[in-house]
Formats: structure tokens, sequence, C-alpha cells
């Protein structure tokens, strides 16, 4: 569904990722591990450094006609055909990390890569072309070796390149894939699969055509060929009009050199973290010299320029700053897990935080409601149609509305989306569950949250009554009359028409450290709480994750929100003031490594 009213989109400041100084010198070739990098001297001679301290690491002596970086490990070809490998502290492999090369078949290469399993740092892979073109691979297995997975068998064609990875999708499921450069210029890879432990059989794929190179982007094939065309990698730049000299996959990001000389990086949505991008890689600013080669690892990339200078850099957490200044007035605002959104005085959405899920990508256009939940955020438009953006918020299931609130949240693990619709019906949908709907009274509001094994939900009604449901079970009405339904991915709370705060929590019920007052809001962490009162005021109670009180700024409210790691407010002159984890630093977004 789309927004009624376009109008341009407030947009936050956006961060960019840091870039490294590396070893003067002239250069011509480049590659990257998990954070070291390496390259090549006009003669041949290796030199590795630490991208993020700049320290010189040790290496073997040359010449080398190339070299690869894979893990914490340097593989590199000699000028006779011999391949060369040390680890990144420059002494001898330990036991637990064989040698990538100590199985190889005897012969001269002009071609290798290797790979290492995720679980099993001990399980190396390796294929290589040897000086006549033959395609060979092998395996240094050192760990389990039940259901292994094991590289496919090569076709027995001539080959000019070779690549192999392993990835790790997640849910148990996980790829060996290579794929090679045949002398023809076309491609052929080939895959093999183990889910659960279990291994699947082999596939392989034919890439007919003309290809400068072809790489392993996650269990897929990604070939530049030599009009420039980028195929596979993620999908960018297949069907542009800019051309491509150089491409590298890199675990989660793909980098490449436009003809032009400049860079463009982006990512292929593969890896752990498939279903999001939690970090997201820029490019360096353009060289005068222009770039000619990219190498790109886990979390760093580096670049070859025209002059033979080398520019490495690092990936960002993909989340964005609040606007400076605020772009008006705010009239309401939601926390989720890991971002927050407002809604201004004119009907603007502003989102912050985190926006691996795209949860902070709010469609133009003006709104009445919103909310944001774990991985997605949804709002009402001024015609109470229902928008959603990020994940996991069930947009697709409700009707074209009218609806009159709506909220998005955790219950039971799972998220869920409720709304009241035009005609003060409460309704919810979420993942394995069919419709909610809580018997036909005219209801104001509606909550679903977590309660031992089950999911309670809670719809207050205009007048004040208050019916539940947990599971299966039939709806039941709550004795008394209530003023106020909590919101919130902690514990359901409301207040009674004696100003009293009473909630459930997910084994039994329980009063929270909270004065009585006229409450017109109240929303709930897990550990903490905060009711907002007629007059403005913020009472709080509980503590946040890293064990500070969940006090709140002086000031005068008009509005509240709390999540798992903050709580936000609108004050009474329009501006959104949030404390607990108002950095986002979960995950944190200072260390790459995360």
């Amino acid at each position: 569904m789309e927004p009624d009213d376009s109008t341009p989109a407030v947009r936050p400041t956006l961060p960019q990722s840091p870039v490294f100084d590396a070893p003067e010198g002239v250069f011509t070739d480049i590659t990257v591990g998990v954070r070291h990098a390496c390259a090549l001297t006009e003669d041949g001679e290796a030199v590795c450094w630490d991208i993020w301290t700049g320290n010189i690491s040790g290496t073997r002596s040359g010449p080398f006609t190339s070299i690869e970086a894979e893990g914490d490990d340097t593989c590199a070809i000699t000028v006779d055909g011999h391949i060369v490998c040390w680890p990144v502290s420059g002494g001898a492999f330990p036991d637990h990390r064989p040698d990538p090369s100590r199985d190889a078949p005897l012969g001269r290469y002009r071609a290798f890569s290797w790979t290492s399993e995720y679980y099993f740092e001990g399980d190396r892979h390796a294929c290589a072309v040897t000086d006549e073109g033959e395609g060979v691979c092998w395996s240094s297995l050192a760990g389990p070796q039940t259901n292994a997975l094991t590289l496919p068998e090569l076709l027995p064609w001539e080959y000019a390149a070779i690549d192999v990875r392993h990835s790790y999708f997640g849910a148990g499921l996980e790829f060996l894939t290579v794929c090679g450069l045949l002398r023809t210029g076309s491609a052929v890879c080939s895959s093999a699969a183990r889910l659960d432990g279990t291994a699947r059989e082999p596939s392989t794929w034919i890439l007919e055509g003309r290809y400068a190179s072809v790489a392993v982007s996650g269990r897929y094939s990604c070939a530049l060929s030599f009009t420039g065309e980028i195929e596979g990698c993620g999908g960018h730049g297949e069907s542009g009009t800019t051309r491509y000299t150089a491409i590298s996959p890199g675990e989660k990001h793909v980098c490449a050199v436009a003809d032009e000389g400049h860079l463009e990086c982006w990512p292929h949505g593969s890896g752990w973290f498939g279903s999001g991008d939690l970090f997201l890689m820029d490019p360096p600013a353009p060289s005068p010299a222009g770039y000619l080669d990219v190498s790109v690892g886990v979390w760093f990339g580096c670049a070859l320029d025209g002059a033979g200078g080398v520019t490495c850099w690092t990936v960002r957490g993909n989340w964005v700053a609040p606007p400076d200044p605020a772009p008006g007035r705010y009239a309401a605002v939601s926390d989720g897990l890991r971002h927050t959104c407002a809604l201004t005085e004119d009907g603007e959405v502003v989102c912050w935080g985190w926006n691996n899920f795209g949860q902070v990508n709010a469609p133009p256009g003006r709104y009445k409601a919103i909310s944001a939940g774990f991985t997605g955020t949804c709002a009402l438009t001024q015609a109470g149609m229902v928008v959603c953006w990020g994940q996991h918020t069930y947009a697709h299931n409700f009707n074209a509305g009218p609806y009159r609130s709506i909220t998005t949240t955790m219950a039971a693990g799972f998220p869920i989306t409720c709304a009241i619709t035009g005609e003060e019906a409460a309704v919810c949908h979420g993942l394995g569950m069919g419709p909610y709907q809580v018997p036909e009274v005219s209801y104001g509001s509606i909550h679903a949250v977590r309660r031992a094994h089950d999911v309670l939900f809670c719809a207050l009604s205009v007048d004040g009554a208050m019916v539940c449901q947990r599971g299966d079970d039939a709806p039941w009405a709550v004795d008394g009359r209530f003023a106020v339904l909590s919101d919130g991915p902690g514990p359901l709370c409301r207040v009674n028409d004696a100003g009293e705060v009473f909630c459930w929590g997910a084994f039994e019920n329980w009063y929270p450290d909270v004065p009585a007052g006229d409450y017109v809001a109240i929303s709930v962490g897990p550990d903490h709480g905060c009711a907002l009162t007629e007059a403005g005021e913020v009472r709080c109670w509980g503590s946040f994750p890293d064990g500070e009180p969940a006090d709140p700024p002086p000031g005068r409210y008009v509005a509240i929100s709390s999540s798992q790691d903050r709580v936000c407010a609108v004050t009474d002159e329009g501006h959104v003031v949030c404390w607990g984890d108002t950095d986002y630093v979960d995950p944190p977004a200072s260390d790459p490594y995360w």
C-alpha cells in the first residue's frame, strides 16, 4: 500500500566508511584477508601489513607472479610455478590450521585459490591451475569427517583461473563452490551443499560467453565480461550502462572498478547475515590516477591505483544519525529494537538508528501514526492505510483499511503487528498465526506480549473494558475499568481508573514501583517502563540491560515510547529526547568484528 500524499522524505545523516593509510611504494597487485593486506612490488616481492594498525608483517621471499590472501594467511606463486604460503604471524602454520598448499599435487602452477570452513578451521579446500591449464583440487581435512563437505570434481577442460569459497548461510546450510575461467573465455562453476551436517548432491552450471574474470560470490558466480558487463555479484550493474574493468566479491560485499577509474561497492546479500545488511562498505574518493584493481575481504577492501599506490577502507555500521537540525516539531515517537522513528506535526516520518533491514527507509508521504518494531516499521497514512517497511511487519495481511491505530512488536520470540480498524475492531497478524481478532467490541488499543510459552493479547475498549486471550484459550474479560494499555516489548501493563499501574509479567503479576497518577500513556521494556501523566510528567522504573536506571531527564513531555535499550519521548516544545542506549551500540557500530 502506498502513502496517499507524496512529499520529500527527510534524510538523516549517513556515516562514511573509514579509510586507512597503506605502505608507500609502487605495487602491481593487491589482495585482502580478514584484516591484513598484501601487495606485490614491481620486482615481485611481497609486502604485507595489518590494515587496521598499519604494522608491517612477515612475508616470504619472492619474486612472485601472483598473491592471494584468505583469512589470516597468504599464498603466492613463485616465478618458477611453486605455491608458497605463510600465516599472518610470519612463523610456521599451527597444527590446527595446516598450510593450504600442503597436499598440492606436484607440478608447476599459474593460479591458486583456497578456502576454510567456518566451523572446522582445519578443514581447508584448495584449487589450482597448472601450467598446462589443468584444474586440480584437494582438501586438508582436519575436522570431523562424517558427511564431509567435499569439493565437486572439476570438468576436464583447460583453465586460465580458478576461485573456491566456503559459504555459510545460517540455519545449518553451507556451500562449497568452485568457479573456473576457461581459456576459451567461458566459465564453469560447481557447488556442493550440506544441510544440518548432511551432504547433498553437487550441481554444475556453465556460463556461456567471453569473460575477463570469474569468482565466487556466496554460492553463486560473479563474472566480468570482456565488454565490461557484470553477471551475478548480487545483481548490481547487471542492466546498467556503466562498464567495469575489475571486480572482487568479498564475504559480504562486492567492489568493482568502473571504466572511468572510480570504485563502486555493494552488499551481495549472502553469508551469515543474508536476510539483512548489518554493515555497508563505501568506496574511497576517486584517485587522481584512477583505480586499476580492487580486492575485498570480510571487513576490509583495498584498491590499486594507476600510480601503483594502495588505498584501503573498512565497513561501517548500517545505521543513520538523527537529522540535525530536526525537520520541525515532532508530535509522536516510537522506539524499536535498534532504531527510532518520529512523526512531525506535518505528518512526515523521520527514522534513525540501525537500518540493516531497511527499517529506517520510510517511504515519502504524510502519516498520522507510527510504530517502530524489531526489524520493521509500520505507519498509517492520513487516510488510515497501513504502510510498512523493513522486514517481518506482516503488512500484506492487512486489508485496505482504513485503520485508527497500529503497533508492531515482538511476542513469544516472534514479531506481531496489531491494528484497530476504522470500525474499532482489534486484529493482529504474526508468523505462523492467522489473524487474531478479539470479540466484537469497540476498541481503542491492542497489544501482544509473551507470557510463559504463549502469546498474550489484550485489547482495551473505548469505554475502559479490557478483553484478553492467551494462546488457544477462550477470551476473558478483565475485572475493572482501565484508562491506559501499555505498548513496548516488555510485560503488558495497564492503568486502572484509580491511576494504579498493574502489570502481567512472564510468569506472575506485579506492581511496578511507580506512584498512582492520572496517566495518559505507558510504555514498557523488558526490565523498565515509563508512564506519562496528564500534566506531562514522566515517571519511570527499572533499568536498562546495561544496569543503568531508566530515570528520565527533567522536562515536560507529550508522548513516550520504551524499547529494549532506550526510552524516547517528545517534549512539550516538540523535540525528541532519548535516554539509555542513545548511540545504538548494539550491535556496536565501532567494532567491525562484531
